[in-house]
């Protein structure tokens, strides 16, 4: 197995996450056609079978990830992505991923409230759009793995039960 990062980044202020910080707010990516020879080397060299990618943002360019998820399923790999943002998936995305073999995935909600959502984490989408995410992975047969932090600074007792109370309603698979 290998982690690959083919991009770094992230547009966000997400409160908690400090991969703006630390790799900056611009997107920048290798090129594809350096990802999709590194996968080859790798696989070729030292006979690595499972490509993890673990992007900030791995779905940002959604034409350029579902080729690379293509690209390394076409080639007999194994292929698994890390922590995807839930407002990048769409129905295209789900089902890409069901094909190239993708069974479960880790989404990042965070909070089961919207205003700490979107006023404390300042997350760049709400709940509506998580479900609509969970939805399309469900449908195309993945389980649904989200991460959820509880406690933010600001956040009181009652925000917490809301969020909890949206969460249990959820027909997210694990937290």
């Amino acid at each position: 197995e290998m982690y690959i990062f083919s991009t770094r980044g992230c547009p966000n202020n997400c409160v908690f996450c400090a991969s703006h910080n630390v790799h900056g707010k611009r997107i920048r990516s290798h090129s594809i056609d350096r990802v999709k020879n590194d996968i080859l080397y790798y696989h070729q060299k030292y006979g690595i079978t499972l490509f993890n990618f673990s992007d900030d943002h791995f779905f940002i360019k959604k034409s350029r990830a579902l080729d690379l998820l293509n690209f390394v399923n076409n080639n007999n790999l194994m292929v698994d992505v890390m922590g995807a943002a839930f407002f990048s998936i769409d129905a295209e995305v789900a089902e890409t991923m069901r094909k190239v073999g993708i069974t479960q995935l880790n989404i990042t909600i965070e909070s089961g409230n919207n205003e700490t959502l979107m006023k404390i984490i300042k997350k760049p989408a709400d709940l509506k759009k998580a479900q609509a995410a969970i939805d399309y992975l469900h449908k195309a047969g993945i389980t649904v793995i989200a991460n959820v932090l509880i406690g933010f600074p600001g956040e009181t007792k009652e925000a917490i039960d809301i969020g909890l109370e949206y969460l249990r309603s959820t027909n997210i698979d694990w937290f």
